[in-house]
C-alpha cells in the first residue's frame, strides 16, 4: 500500500491490519508444517537407530565366528548378559569402530522383569541395549519414537513402561531368576494406535499401543 505524506508519494509500506494478517498466516503454516518437520525428524532418528543395530548386530557376528561365543560383559549390577551396548565396547574394537549411542541423548529405557510387572531400575540414557538368553540367544533393543519402524509393542498394563529384560541365563524361572524366555520378543506384522493389548505371545501379530513409550525395535541374531 502507497501511503502519501505531505502531497508526495511514500514508499511501500504495511498497514497494521496487513501485519497482523501475515502473523495470523504465519502462524497457520507453522501449526500445519511444524509436526510434519517433526514427524520427519523422529523417523530419520529411528531408521538411524535400526542402521546401528545392524552394524552391531554384523560386529557380534564376526565376533561369534572368531571366538565361538557371543560376547559378555564384566560382572556389573544386571549380571553378565545384559546391559548398555557401549559396555562391549572391549569386545568389539576388532569389528567395528565406535559403538554406536541413541540419536536422542536422553532416550530412556526402562527395564520390566517377568515376574510382579515392576519397572527395574533404569539403564543409562541414550543407549541401546543387548541381551544374551540362557540358550545363546541375542536380542538387541532401541527405543523407538514412531510406529512406521517398531516391531514390538511393550505391555502398557503389566506395571509400567519397560522391556522384558533378565539378569541370569539359567533355565529355571523363578521369582529370584528372572530369566528372559523365547515367547517373548515376538516381532509385530503391523504397529499401529489403538487399545493396546499384549502382543508378546503371539508371533507376527498386529500389534496396537496407546502411547509412544509403549514403542521398541527389537532385533533377533
Amino acid at each position: 500500500m502507497y501511503i502519501k505524506r505531505n502531497g508526495k508519494s511514500g514508499k511501500s509500506a504495511f498497514t497494521l491490519v496487513e501485519m497482523l494478517i501475515v502473523i495470523v498466516i504465519i502462524g497457520i503454516l507453522v501449526g500445519v508444517l511444524l509436526p510434519k518437520i517433526m514427524g520427519v525428524t523422529s523417523r530419520a532418528r529411528d531408521t538411524k537407530r535400526v542402521a546401528d543395530l545392524r552394524n552391531v548386530a554384523m560386529a557380534i557376528q564376526r565376533y561369534k565366528m572368531d571366538t565361538g561365543e557371543y560376547p559378555t560383559f564384566k560382572r556389573i549390577g544386571d549380571g553378565k548378559y545384559v546391559g548398555p551396548i557401549s559396555l562391549l565396547s572391549d569386545s568389539l574394537s576388532d569389528y567395528m569402530g565406535q559403538i554406536p549411542k541413541d540419536p536422542q541423548k536422553n532416550t530412556i529405557m526402562k527395564k520390566l522383569y517377568l515376574h510382579g510387572g515392576n519397572v527395574g531400575n533404569f539403564f543409562p540414557n541414550g543407549e541401546y541395549i543387548y541381551q544374551l538368553t540362557y540358550n545363546d540367544t541375542v536380542y538387541l533393543f532401541a527405543k523407538v519414537e514412531t510406529p512406521i519402524l517398531a516391531n514390538y509393542v511393550n505391555d502398557k498394563n503389566i506395571g509400567g513402561f519397560g522391556i522384558w529384560l533378565s539378569c541370569s541365563r539359567t533355565k529355571t524361572i523363578s521369582n529370584e531368576d528372572h530369566c528372559l524366555r523365547e515367547n517373548y520378543f515376538k516381532p509385530c506384522l503391523s504397529v499401529k494406535k489403538g487399545n493396546s493389548v499384549q502382543t508378546t505371545l503371539g508371533e507376527y501379530t498386529d500389534c496396537t499401543y496407546t502411547d509412544e513409550e509403549q514403542l521398541y525395535y527389537v532385533m533377533k541374531i
